[in-house]
């Protein structure tokens, strides 16, 4: 399940003078709309947000990267706006950050870290081995490139003692949703939201 790491506070703070106006809202096909919405404060281009909707297609484009989203089955604003983050995010098929529209995080590598690692060392009773390769694992957790040489530099069998047969899942612990996509979402959220003020 998907984490959400932008405080409400910026949310609210960077959409709050925000407006959503449609440019385009036409039936091409029996199957087809074609709608895109401009949501940005009016008169500047701070923060702009560009939302096109071609059937089953939402594109975004603007301050906050880019990036195209598909459904199955034709949608609209609305649907769109009562998606979950979670939802929103698996529809992602293509984006700067690639398909999974994901970054590192190394944030979350030291929650882990301090966490479900320190965790486990304590359950199975090997802190000794957890302290030994405490400052490698903090050191690497920069980059996914370095957190992975950083695990697979510890001797196998520490690294079963801390984390088990498996450790290899934990390979990617710093990967979360791009701040970008979350941005994407709550943008057509506050832009429906400015679309049912405004009718």
């Amino acid at each position: 399940m998907s984490s959400m790491r932008i405080p409400q506070e910026r949310i609210e703070r960077d959409f709050a003078k925000h407006k959503a106006t449609i440019l385009i809202d036409q039936k091409l096909s029996d199957d087809t709309n074609l709608t895109i919405i401009n949501f940005s404060t009016p008169g500047t281009g701070i923060g702009h947000m560009r939302f096109t909707i071609n059937s089953n297609y939402l594109t975004v484009q603007g301050d906050y990267g880019s990036a195209v989203y598909r459904w199955s089955s034709p949608v609209g604003i609305s649907f769109l706006a009562d998606c979950s983050f979670d939802y929103f995010m698996g529809k992602c098929e293509a984006s700067e950050g690639g398909r999974d529209f994901e970054e590192w995080d190394d944030h979350s590598v030291m929650s882990f870290i301090g966490g479900h690692l320190k965790e486990m060392a304590e359950e199975n009773d090997v802190m000794d081995t957890y302290n030994e390769h405490l400052q490698r694992i903090e050191a690497s957790r920069f980059s996914m490139h370095e957190w992975r040489e950083g695990l697979e530099s510890i001797p196998y069998k520490d690294m079963e003692k801390l984390l088990g047969n498996e450790w290899y899942e934990y390979l990617d612990v710093g990967m979360v949703p791009s701040i970008r996509a979350e941005l994407h979402w709550h943008g057509i959220k506050r832009a429906a939201e400015s679309l049912r003020v405004t009718a």
